[in-house]
């Protein structure tokens, strides 16, 4: 499954307060998910934070990823979340998408940077 989290609004606005706030957001993804229970998902934009909570929420569940500012926790994630009763990763990584991709880097006129996180199972 390939699931848009969208990123924590509070984490850059902590004034924000649309209905679309991770807060209003959260339970209802984990449901979602918990619900459907894919083999892989793999979720794009999520924070540190989000991440953190996925991990805390989702049954049966291991993840890989990390933040594409740092190649540690800042920015958004690209992780993939993964049933650890079924799958074995066998191998993994993460990549940017840049002339650099194996350092934390952005190129091609990008506003962001870009990263790929990679498993086979």
């Amino acid at each position: 499954m390939s699931f848009n989290v969208r990123y924590d609004e509070v984490y850059y606005d902590a004034e924000n307060t649309a209905l679309n706030n991770w807060s209003n957001r959260q339970r209802l993804q984990v449901s979602l998910l918990n619900f459907h229970q894919p083999d892989i998902i793999g979720m794009q934009e999520p924070l540190v934070n989000q991440v953190k909570y996925f991990v805390e929420h989702l049954f049966n569940y291991k993840w890989i990823g990390v933040g594409r500012e740092d190649g540690r926790t800042e920015g958004e994630y690209n992780p993939k979340f993964y049933k650890a009763n079924k799958l074995e990763v066998l191998s993994s990584g993460i990549f940017w998408l840049s002339e650099s991709p194996d350092k934390v880097s952005k190129s091609w006129v990008a506003g962001y940077s870009r990263i790929c996180t990679w498993a086979l199972f």
